[in-house]
C-alpha cells in the first residue's frame, strides 16, 4: 500500500513525472511490444502533426477528437501531459483498443468502422485520465481487490465515454454514440444511459446508472475477471513480487467517479460475488 493509503497508487503530482517514471509507477500493466505494421501519430495530435500522419485515417481521428476534449478538461490535460502516440493497427487480437503505458500510446484497431474508432478513443482517453489522476494497477492489492478495481475502472471509462458521445450526439455528431450503442459489450450500458437522460436525469445521474449497469453483464464481468487475474500474475512473475495484501481504500469510488469537467457522480460497487 502506498503512503497515502491508496493501493491503486494515487500519486499526488503525476503531472511532474516523466513518461518513464509514470510507466514504472503503474507497473506497465498495458505495456506491449510495438508492431512494425502499426501506423502512429506522435503527440501533440494537432493539425500540424496530422499533416504528417502516415495514413489519412490517423489524421482524421486526431482532428476529430481535438474539439471534443474542449468539454473534457481532465482528459485534455491527460493527453497533453502524458502525450501518448495515437496508433492504428491491423494486428490486434481479442481487443479493439488499448492503452500502452510504457509507449506511451493508444492503439486502436484500424479494421473497425470510423465511428467505432471514435468511441474507442473516448474510452481509452478516459483510461489515460484515470492514469494521470493516480488510478493505475499495482500488485500490492490482493488479487480479488485487483479485480474489483479493474471492474470499477472499466465501468467508469464506459460511463464517461458514453456521456461524451451523448453530448456530441446532442450537437449533431451521433457517430460515436451510435457505434457504442451498437457494440455488444456496451449496448446495454448505452441503453441505460439513454433511458435515464431521456427521462430527464442530468448527466451525472445518467453516468451513475451507466456505471451500475456495467456490473449487470455477467459475461462482461467474467471476461475482465479472467483478464485482470492473468495480468496480475504476469506482473507478479515479471517483477518477482510477493502476493499483495492491500484492500481498496474506503474512498476509492468517491475519488474515481469525477466527470472530466470536475463534477462528481455517484458510483458504488453492487453486491456481487466474484468468480
Amino acid at each position: 500500500m502506498t503512503a497515502n493509503g491508496s493501493p491503486f497508487r494515487f500519486l499526488a503530482s503525476v503531472s511532474a513525472l516523466s513518461r518513464a517514471a509514470l510507466a514504472v509507477a503503474c507497473l506497465s500493466l498495458f505495456s506491449v511490444e510495438a508492431e512494425a505494421g502499426d501506423a502512429c501519430l506522435p503527440a501533440p495530435w494537432d493539425a500540424a502533426a496530422a499533416q504528417q500522419a502516415a495514413i489519412p485515417e490517423l489524421a482524421a481521428l486526431a482532428l476529430w477528437v481535438e474539439p471534443v476534449l474542449a468539454a473534457a478538461p481532465s482528459m485534455e490535460k491527460a493527453l497533453r501531459t502524458v502525450a501518448p502516440d495515437l496508433c492504428l493497427s491491423t494486428r490486434l487480437f481479442g481487443a479493439r483498443g488499448y492503452l500502452d503505458v510504457e509507449g506511451p500510446r493508444i492503439v486502436i484497431d484500424l479494421r473497425v468502422p470510423v465511428s467505432l474508432r471514435r468511441g474507442i478513443l473516448l474510452h481509452e482517453l478516459r483510461h489515460l485520465d484515470q492514469l494521470l489522476r493516480g488510478f493505475c494497477p499495482a500488485n500490492d492489492l490482493t488479487p480479488l481487490d485487483n479485480s474489483r478495481a479493474t471492474y470499477a475502472l472499466e465501468a467508469d471509462a464506459s460511463a464517461v465515454s458514453l456521456l461524451l458521445a451523448w453530448q456530441l450526439r446532442a450537437k449533431g455528431d451521433a457517430t460515436a454514440w451510435e457505434a457504442l450503442a451498437a457494440w455488444p459489450q456496451q449496448a446495454d450500458i448505452a441503453a441505460q444511459f439513454a433511458a435515464a437522460a431521456e427521462a430527464g436525469a442530468d448527466l451525472p445521474a445518467a453516468a451513475a446508472l451507466a456505471f451500475a449497469q456495467w456490473y449487470a453483464g455477467q459475461e462482461r464481468r467474467e471476461l475482465y475477471y479472467l483478464s485482470s487475474c492473468s495480468d496480475y500474475l504476469d506482473r507478479e512473475d515479471r517483477g518477482h513480487l510477493l502476493r499483495g495484501s492491500a484492500r481498496l481504500s474506503g474512498d476509492f469510488f468517491q475519488r474515481l467517479c469525477v466527470l472530466p469537467d470536475g463534477r462528481p457522480y455517484r458510483c458504488a460497487e453492487p453486491g456481487l460475488s466474484l468468480p
